[in-house]
């Protein structure tokens, strides 16, 4: 019986997976002010949070009926309260209690299951309300949870269940349409929402990209402006939805390319400081809004020249964003010389500022330039930035080249292997390697092809660091994933268990952003 309970706990938090809740969150301040009731709207908000952190709780495994009747109580509080508030003002749509409020109420509504009379009448007065007073999707929810608990068929597909092991969807009206239908309310195909709902259950492992550049249209179009050459579509550079759908994951690292506004390559474009910051955080904000607007899916990570004077500022002000989870650091376009004392302070600096304040670093520390980093240069890097904070969470970017198996990637991994060496405690630091263009399987961009030496020799340094310390992904849109993922398939040597377990791999810093942008 508990079992049976937790999971149909679990299974609202899912059934509310792509609803906008999250994202509200970001605009409370223009909400507070628009909103006519902002005391009806801190209750509503300050009720939404006491829901979440209950089911938060739920285990399918063990929920203990201390729990179960705590989130009992909860939900026949907040239906009695809120009765009370649509008997003196109607629902609390946008215009009374802001958009925030009136998703907060929705949640309210969508968890009274014990009450179907309270349900349909809210959904018939959300009904009466004029069109854009709820969120569409949010409707779609209610509309399917009534249906359900009424003993009909679902319209839109929100709602599961647990058959035979896995999840399916309860019966559907007219299934052969019901896309179309999800997509006139803003929901995703209901394959994709099923599968998604699987793997936040734990039911199927995600396909995860670690490394996904997304471009805004201004970025775009300013380095077409340069010369620079683009082969795709231009919404497979900047639309998310797009991006997530080439890169076939399920869960990707969206990387901000903020970085090139405070590039050499770009001073043509920007003209002077004051320009420059204003692109970098365009950039960056477009990343954010990409987040919000990926389902779940997808992961932040802002950028900027950390030689900049503006870069300290930047990072405090990105990680203030919710959206937005990590740093990506570019040496070779940012101009960094690992062996230039000036430089090696300012990157200091900054890998102190984000350890201090938890933010994850994507770092591409060298090209294939072996003049320019080599051992001297890995040993810099390990030594100057790293040795000393054990709690720096790290991802190195291709192996800490531009891609292939060269001399400055052998020097960065065979580095951090002296590092565990010299000191134990980072045998079980944050520190990742992302297989981006690692194993190229034909000449790009002058590098060449992966030799099997070399694929060997790879295979045999990822056993010795830990198989858990790679994370699959594929420098999107530069490398085409699926061919990524083939080549890795097709060309190291490693066993079918040990590439079951590479492809699932996510590094924890990096899952527990997913897991908050789900619910």
């Amino acid at each position: 019986m508990l079992r049976a309970f937790a999971v149909f706990f679990l299974l609202v938090v899912l059934c509310g997976l792509f609803s906008n809740v999250a994202g509200f969150a970001l605009q409370q301040e223009q909400d507070q002010a628009a909103c006519e009731l902002p005391e009806v709207r801190r209750e509503l908000l300050r009720r939404q949070e006491a829901d979440q952190m209950a089911r938060r709780q739920v285990s399918s495994n063990d929920t203990p009926q201390e729990l179960i009747d705590q989130i009992v109580a909860i939900d026949r509080e907040n239906r009695e309260w809120l009765s009370q508030i649509i008997d003196e003002h109607g629902f609390p749509g946008k215009r009374l209690a802001g958009r925030d409020g009136a998703s907060a109420a929705w949640l309210i509504v969508q968890h009274a299951d014990q009450d179907l009379p309270f349900q349909r009448r809210c959904l018939d007065l959300i009904h009466a309300l004029p069109d854009g007073e709820v969120d569409p999707v949010n409707i779609a929810y209610l509309t399917d949870r009534v249906l359900v608990n009424e003993g009909k068929p679902q319209r839109y597909a929100t709602q599961m269940t647990m058959r035979d092991g896995k999840l399916a969807f309860q019966d559907l009206e007219d299934p052969d349409n019901v896309d179309a239908r999800r997509a006139e309310v803003g929901l995703p195909p209901a394959a994709e929402y099923l599968r998604q709902s699987a793997i936040t259950f734990g039911l199927e492992q995600p396909v995860y990209d670690h490394h996904v550049h997304v471009l805004s249209p201004r970025l775009l179009e300013d380095w077409k402006s340069l010369g620079m050459e683009f082969s795709r579509d231009d919404e497979q550079y900047t639309e998310i939805g797009q991006v997530l759908q080439c890169t076939g994951a399920d869960r990707i690292v969206a990387v901000s390319m903020a970085y090139l506004y405070g590039s050499e390559w770009f001073d043509e474009v920007t003209g002077n400081e004051a320009a420059e910051i204003e692109a970098v955080r365009a950039e960056n904000d477009y990343i954010a809004r990409c987040v919000a607007n990926s389902r779940g899916r997808s992961v932040g990570f802002f950028s900027v020249n950390p030689l900049s004077g503006y870069a300290i500022e930047e990072i405090r002000r990105c990680e203030g964003d919710a959206r937005l989870s990590g740093l990506k650091l570019h040496f070779p376009a940012s101009g960094v010389d690992i062996a230039d004392d000036e430089h090696l302070e300012k990157l200091r600096a900054v890998f102190r500022l984000c350890s201090e304040n938890g933010i994850p670093i994507l770092v591409h520390p060298a090209t294939a330039d072996v003049d320019s980093f080599g051992t001297a240069g890995a040993s810099r890097f390990w030594r100057e930035l790293v040795e000393d904070d054990p709690q720096l969470k790290l991802i190195i970017a291709h192996l800490g080249a531009s891609g292939g198996i060269g001399p400055n990637s052998i020097a960065l991994m065979n580095g951090y292997l002296e590092l565990r060496e010299r000191k134990a405690e980072f045998v079980d630091a944050g520190i990742y390697f992302d297989l981006s263009g690692a194993v190229l399987a034909h000449e790009l961009d002058g590098l060449p092809a992966t030799t099997d030496e070399q694929c060997l020799a790879l295979a045999e340094t990822m056993r010795e660091i830990g198989l858990d310390r790679f994370l699959p992904a594929s420098d999107y849109p530069a490398i085409n994933p699926d061919e990524m993922r083939q080549t890795l398939l097709e060309r190291l040597p490693l066993g079918d268990s040990e590439f079951e377990r590479l492809r699932s791999n996510s590094a924890p810093f990096i899952d527990v952003h997913f897991t908050w942008a789900s619910r």
